[in-house]
C-alpha cells in the first residue's frame, strides 16, 4: 500500500520509555523508583484527593494504559482523561506528560488502537504543548507501547517498560499499517518481528544498525507474504528492498540518493549487502529467502 514515510523513529524527538509516577487531575509530588512503576493517582469519580496510594500499578494492554488502584478497581479510560506521567526521555531527564483525551482509531477496523492526545509540559516555563507532530493524515495523536527500544533499532519485550510513539513516526506507523506487535499472522506466527522490519524499512534502515537514510515525505509502497499490505499499482515505483528484523535483506536501489549509495552500504555492512545490491537484488529472488517480512517500492535512484 501507498505510504508516506518518515525518518523519525518515536517522533518527536522525547522517546519516553520508564513511567515513573502518575497521578489523574494534579501532578505527582515526586518520581518513584521504577520496580514500584506508579505510587500516586485520583480517579474523578472514585477516588477522592488523598495520599499517594501505595500500590497503584499503571500497564500497557495493546496501545492502551490500564491503570488499576489499590482497591482493585481499574479506572475506565474516562477516568484516565488529565492523568499526568513523570517519565524519563532518552537522555535521562525527567518530563511530565498529561493525557488529554483518547479515541479510537479510526483507520482501525479491529478496534485494538487507542490514541491519546497528549500534552509535554515545557520544564522551564512549565508551559504545556502538543506532545507529536502532525502526520501525513493530519494525525497528532500518542499511544504506549510496551518494551524498550534500543539505540540500533531492536524492540525488547518488557512488562515494567514501555514508549510513548507518535503517529507520525515510524513505530506507530508500523503499529497502524497492521503490523501490531502483540497479535499474530494469518500463519500463526507472531507478528512482532513483522514490526521491527516496518520501522526499519519506514526509516530506510539498510544496514540494521539504527542509521536512519530516509527523509520525511518519500512515498513507498508496502507488501508483505503475509497479505496485511498489499502492493497499490503504481508505474512509478519500482522494488527498493526486502526487508527482515534485522535489516535490509538486499538493496535494489537506494531511497534517496543524496544520503547514502549503494557502494557506501555495502561498504558500511558488507556482512548484509555485500553481493546483495543493485542487480544482484531481485523481488523474485528475495521472495524466497525465508528471513523475509516485508518489501518495499519507490522511485529509483536518479528519477
Amino acid at each position: 500500500m501507498l505510504r508516506n514515510n518518515s525518518g523519525s523513529f518515536f517522533a518527536p524527538l522525547i522517546a519516553l520509555f520508564v513511567m515513573a509516577c502518575a497521578s489523574a487531575k494534579a501532578p505527582s509530588p515526586e518520581p518513584v523508583p521504577l520496580e514500584r512503576a506508579a505510587e500516586t493517582a485520583q480517579s474523578t469519580s472514585k477516588t477522592p484527593a488523598k495520599a499517594p496510594a501505595k500500590g497503584l500499578r499503571v500497564e500497557v494492554d495493546q496501545t492502551q494504559f490500564r491503570v488499576t488502584l489499590p482497591d482493585g478497581h481499574t479506572l475506565s479510560q474516562e477516568e484516565i482523561v488529565g492523568m499526568k506521567l513523570t517519565v524519563k526521555d532518552d537522555a535521562g531527564a525527567s518530563r511530565k506528560i498529561r493525557i488529554d483525551a483518547f479515541k479510537q482509531d479510526p483507520k482501525d477496523p479491529s478496534g485494538e488502537i487507542t490514541l491519546y492526545d497528549v500534552s509535554v509540559q515545557d520544564p522551564n516555563s512549565g508551559e504545556w504543548g502538543q506532545f507529536c507532530n502532525k502526520g501525513p493524515d493530519g494525525l497528532a495523536a500518542a499511544f504506549p507501547l510496551a518494551g524498550v527500544w534500543t539505540p540500533d533499532g531492536r524492540h525488547l519485550p518488557s512488562t515494567t517498560q514501555f514508549n510513548m510513539t507518535c503517529t507520525s513516526g515510524a513505530i506507530g506507523k508500523c503499529v497502524r499499517f497492521g503490523y501490531k506487535p502483540w497479535k499474530k499472522g494469518p500463519n500463526g506466527a507472531p507478528l512482532w518481528d513483522h514490526h521491527v522490519a516496518c520501522t526499519r524499512m519506514v526509516r530506510g534502515d539498510y544496514c540494521g544498525d539504527g542509521t536512519a537514510f530516509t527523509k520525511d515525505g518519500m512515498l513507498i509502497n508496502i507488501h508483505d507474504p503475509l497479505g496485511i499490505q498489499t502492493l497499490d499499482p503504481d508505474p512509478t515505483l519500482v522494488f527498493e528492498a526486502g526487508w527482515s528484523e534485522s535489516g535490509a535483506l538486499c538493496v535494489h536501489h537506494v531511497r534517496v540518493e543524496e544520503n547514502t549509495t549503494l557502494a557506501a552500504l555495502e561498504a558500511k555492512c558488507p556482512e548484509r549487502l555485500a553481493g546483495h545490491t543493485g542487480n544482484a537484488c531481485s523481488k523474485a529472488a528475495v521472495m524466497k529467502d525465508p528471513a523475509l517480512r516485508l518489501l518495499n517500492h519507490s522511485k529509483p535512484r536518479g528519477d
